[in-house]
């Protein structure tokens, strides 16, 4: 007769022994914290590939409450070993009261039974609870979500009496019968902590405070102690490390991408001021923070006051970056944010920002990476041939190709009477190069039958001395004019109800071949003036 029965009950250690040190972290960084307590799917807002890292407090928290039921037995070391105390402490940052209600009950119990048992740590969990409970002043209240992760990191280390943080963490819980939750547990004394280790403690606190800013109450608790101004201050010491650095720069990003009045708090301290001269001290080998600052300003871009001011931040940044350095999607970010600046600007009401044109300097950071981008789009599309290598780095650096695009048709090149001819003929040139960059990778995108087209008439149209068309007719600039002529046939051959985009390259070419027949302008291109010919 078979031994496994469906009705034999596991045993605490077997079902604690389940649970993963690294699951139970992913799932206090990234469980939703408006989840419901019922399963329903259509309110399950995680991420696919966080999913199946994480635990689902929805049936934790009701197994713990099983297990931790009155008459139970509950061995208390084995279930502060398995840390799935963190998790129970995690579910009182819920924004849902079942959820809140569920861990308060599992605490609750925990507690009853940490009363009767006896080992030699049991007096610092007392206290540890009794700081907690002593805080609670109403029925089932919300905790911060950045004190909650203090006391689960705090139950971890309080499992490794050899970690650097034991002795701080266990004097400041012993000296607290009662726990402040609207502050930020031992800021200052961890930050500025006088410990020979002092530079882990204040990692550690940069850390949880880089993970724990999850909502509004979070950014409010730091912001009423002062924690981003001396944040920000420490960051331009000499006395702060690369690391501390970066783990600032994601404190800053968690608060300005999470809600949209934190980040115009921050913006009116100056915060883009502090961007600004951090980047400008910035050296380009410096990856991990650039990258850290590409993420702020792109979570920025919707709540920035100053789009201004914040177009000038994104321009010292591209000027900053190297692509054999920095990986293409922080590349990407970064511009996608400039081409949702610039075009804002533009739509504004604001004379002096619906005006906003590229300036040379700006235009020239530009082609530099773009440059750097085909070299790398030439080498990665090598290696993918020859090692069968995936095409997700390939398609985004094509992407940033059609943001360069949009972005470079802000430029206004200097074509006036007035303009001296050897800056004119330099811009002759420049405008040729950079154009042969935007017809080379056109994409199907209705930016190359609208947008391109309107810019290059405008452009020609300030050019009163003809230096563009005559550009496109000699074998210097025949090269863009086939892909022009190109672009105009595949516009073309299209749907009836779309074969209004190719009138733009239509009016275009009619204008050049007006002005060839007006002037003293000899063609190269025989197939030019055949499509001339045909479209009239």
């Amino acid at each position: 007769m078979s031994q496994n029965y469906l009705w034999k009950q596991p045993k605490l250690q077997d079902i604690l022994s389940l649970y993963l040190p690294e699951k139970i972290e992913n799932t206090l960084l990234n469980w939703p914290l408006d989840m419901k307590l019922e399963p329903i799917s259509e309110l399950v807002k995680v991420d696919n590939h966080l999913a199946h890292k994480m635990y689902d407090l929805r049936f934790c928290l009701p197994l713990f409450s099983y297990l931790l039921s009155p008459g139970a037995f509950v061995h208390c070391t084995q279930l502060i070993q398995s840390k799935v105390l963190m998790l129970i402490f995690i579910s009182l940052s819920s924004l849902e009261a079942p959820v809140r209600a569920l861990g308060y009950y599992c605490l609750t119990q925990f507690y009853q039974h940490l009363e009767g048992s006896n080992f030699r740590e049991k007096g610092i969990w007392l206290c540890l609870l009794d700081s907690l409970c002593n805080s609670i002043v109403s029925t089932n209240p919300k905790i911060p979500n950045i004190i909650t992760l203090f006391l689960a990191r705090t139950v971890d280390i309080f499992t490794k009496p050899e970690h650097k943080l034991y002795r701080p963490l266990y004097a400041f819980i012993l000296r607290k019968p009662c726990l402040d939750i609207a502050q930020v547990p031992e800021f200052y004394n961890l930050f500025n902590s006088t410990y020979i280790e002092h530079r882990i403690h204040r990692q550690w606190l940069l850390n949880l405070l880089a993970d724990g800013l999850r909502s509004s109450l979070d950014f409010h608790i730091c912001e009423k102690r002062y924690i981003f101004s001396t944040l920000l201050l420490h960051y331009t010491s000499c006395l702060s490390t690369s690391q501390e650095r970066v783990s600032i720069l994601q404190t800053v990003n968690s608060a300005g991408k999470k809600f949209e009045s934190s980040a115009r708090t921050l913006c009116q301290k100056a915060l883009l001021t502090w961007l600004h001269n951090s980047i400008e001290e910035c050296d380009w080998s410096h990856t991990e923070i650039l990258k850290h600052i590409c993420e702020i300003m792109k979570n920025l871009e919707v709540n920035v006051p100053d789009n201004f001011h914040f177009t000038v931040i994104l321009w010292s940044l591209i000027a900053k970056i190297k692509v054999k350095f920095l990986d293409i999607g922080s590349i990407k970010t970064l511009l996608s944010a400039l081409l949702k600046s610039l075009t804002t600007m533009k739509n504004s009401d604001n004379s002096l920002w619906s005006n906003i044109k590229l300036s040379e300097e700006n235009v020239e950071d530009l082609y530099k990476l773009w440059k750097s981008l085909v070299e790398k789009l030439e080498s990665k599309q090598e290696m993918n041939t020859e090692e069968g290598k995936d095409l997700t780095e390939v398609l985004n650096i094509k992407e940033t190709f059609l943001i360069l695009a949009k972005i470079m048709i802000f430029w206004e090149p200097l074509l006036g009477e007035n303009v001296p001819e050897s800056i004119y003929n330099k811009q002759i040139k420049y405008f040729n190069n950079i154009l042969e960059l935007i017809l080379k990778n056109n994409e199907n995108s209705l930016f190359y039958s609208k947008e391109l087209p309107l810019w290059l008439y405008k452009c020609m149209g300030i050019d009163s001395r003809n230096g563009l068309i005559k550009m496109f007719l000699s074998s210097e600039g025949v090269k863009n004019l086939t892909s022009i002529i190109r672009l105009f046939e595949k516009d073309f051959s299209v749907k009836e109800e779309f074969k209004d985009n190719c009138l733009n390259w239509k009016n275009i070419l009619l204008y050049m071949n007006d002005t060839l027949m007006n002037s003293n302008i000899t063609s190269c291109s025989m197939m030019f003036q055949q499509i001339c010919d045909a479209v009239r």
